[in-house]
């Protein structure tokens, strides 16, 4: 529609619009971006500052700058070069976003007092990587010979790194400059597989345990499955493995994965609330013995064993309830189960059944529910003799507690002997007789139980703190860096 005069009614109306004016801090001239190449004629877009950034901006003032093209009101400035940004708007009437050029950007911005709002310039898709500083040469050439359109990188900035609008990025298959990559299980196996196929970064993958995935005796259903794949397809990219025990590292390797690459790495157990029970006198230690004894066993005597863990079948809890029937130690034993069934299972169901279909109820006590540290622990210094007869356990910190504070302790066959070394009895088989007769052997030779404890206290101390730990990781971290070496295929081991 159209007025009297001809003009189409929008542009009148948009001719009435007051003009805005310029903010103070912007100048008068237009404002320079260092970096851009000589020859290449651009558009500058001024914006106002936000948030210590560059924000939206409305100038009517805004010209093309390059060599010739003097800005409006003031002298041409041939060292001055614009950045080229591909920017997109909204046209005034509903329609789809359209790109402009530079030479009719410009002509509507100029169009008299009335400049349109405009949508914030958005970096093009070949501008992200390209470097905004000074060049060194006239012209803009980085160096004698450089291509148009393409800037060297500054003497400080190290090879393979590109700085873009968005921070800055890796360069693929540049070495380790940029430090180790540290994957902790499954749960972080996606991110490790991104920075070590599209970042070329070395990565270094810790298991702690294969207990979603890939346990010795468990049905696997379809999570598990796709657990283990993922799992496998990490261990295959992975510059280094780091497995908490030897058993552990064996299980892996059996799986296929690189023995070239895998390190043992055992925890380390510096817990300060072991440590001051570990440090009380003999008359404090007893009064405390005889206090958590007190709460367990009738009259305060008998022998009492004590399991710590979830109740769930690979923690062999199904075994030693029952082996207490089996037992021929003389006098009353009473078993202690600290601990609780896995989120979402019937654990603690199915050891109630089998508590109450052995008829053992006075002799087997479960409270289902984990235990804090004071109370653990305590429990631990009263126990006679600490069982944990699992059948999978990739490091199994929980018999290295209770041998810290002197224990006898007895652990089945999922523990990796190196573990335990000479501290506990470790039994060969998952079966309830040969465990009965593990745990006559402790209750049957106090002494013998009480010398085993105390040398086990000592290996604790000495072989797993945490200095020891973080050096070895440390180790495995420089040589993962050092090696970088390119992703491993199923052909080579």
């Amino acid at each position: 529609m159209a007025g009297s005069s001809g003009t189409p009614l929008r542009r009148r109306l948009r001719a009435r619009r007051p003009a805005r004016r310029r903010p103070a801090h912007l100048g008068n001239g237009p404002v320079p971006f260092p970096g851009h190449h000589a020859g290449r004629q651009s558009r500058i877009i001024v914006a106002h500052r936000r948030r210590g950034g560059t924000g939206r901006g409305n100038d009517p003032a805004i010209a093309r700058s390059g060599p010739g093209h003097p800005a409006p009101g003031g002298p041409a400035r041939p060292g001055l070069h614009g950045v080229h940004r591909a920017s997109t708007r909204r046209r005034r009437r509903s329609g789809p976003l359209r790109r402009t050029d530079d030479r009719g950007d410009a002509r509507r911005r100029h169009a008299g007092s009335g400049a349109r709002r405009h949508r914030p310039a958005r970096v093009g898709r070949h501008d992200r990587g390209r470097d905004r500083a000074p060049h060194p040469h006239p012209g803009g050439a980085g160096r004698p010979g450089a291509a148009p359109g393409r800037a060297a990188a500054p003497a400080g900035r190290p090879a393979g790194v590109q700085r873009g609008r968005r921070g800055a990025h890796l360069a693929a298959g540049r070495g380790p400059a940029g430090g180790v990559v540290a994957v902790h299980d499954w749960m972080a196996c996606p991110a490790g597989l991104l920075c070590r196929l599209l970042g070329r970064r070395p990565v270094v993958f810790h298991v702690h345990s294969t207990e979603m995935s890939a346990v010795p005796g468990r049905p696997r259903g379809a999570v598990s499955r796709l657990l283990a794949a993922v799992e496998d397809a990490m261990a295959r990219r992975a510059t280094a493995i780091v497995a908490p025990s030897v058993t552990m590292r064996d299980q892996l390797v059996a799986r296929g994965w690189p023995a070239g690459r895998l390190h043992v790495v055992p925890h380390g157990c510096e817990v300060a609330e072991l440590a001051a029970l570990a440090e009380l006198p003999p008359a404090a230690r007893h009064e405390m013995r005889t206090a958590v004894r007190s709460r367990h066993l009738p009259g305060g005597t008998g022998a009492l064993v004590v399991f710590a863990g979830r109740l769930s079948a690979h923690k062999g809890v199904d075994t030693l309830v029952r082996a207490v029937p089996l037992l021929r130690t003389a006098g009353p034993v009473v078993a202690v189960l600290a601990g609780t069934g896995a989120p979402r299972t019937d654990d603690n169901a199915r050891v109630a059944e089998l508590i109450a279909g052995l008829g053992v109820a006075d002799q087997v006590r479960a409270d289902y529910r984990f235990l804090d540290p004071d109370e653990l622990f305590g429990l631990f210094l009263a126990a006679d003799v600490c069982v944990f007869p699992s059948t999978y356990e990739p490091f199994g910190l929980v018999a290295i507690e209770a041998m810290a504070l002197g224990r006898p302790v007895v652990v089945g066959p999922g523990y990796s002997p190196e573990v335990v070394a000479t501290g506990a009895v470790r039994c060969a088989r998952d079966d309830p007789a040969t465990l009965a007769a593990a745990i006559d052997e402790c209750l049957g030779d106090r002494a013998a139980a009480e010398e085993r404890g105390r040398r086990a206290a000592e290996s604790v101390r000495e072989n797993y703190t945490w200095a020891r730990t973080v050096a070895l990781t440390l180790a495995v971290y420089r040589e993962a860096g050092d090696r970088a070496q390119p992703a491993w295929s199923p052909g080579g081991r």
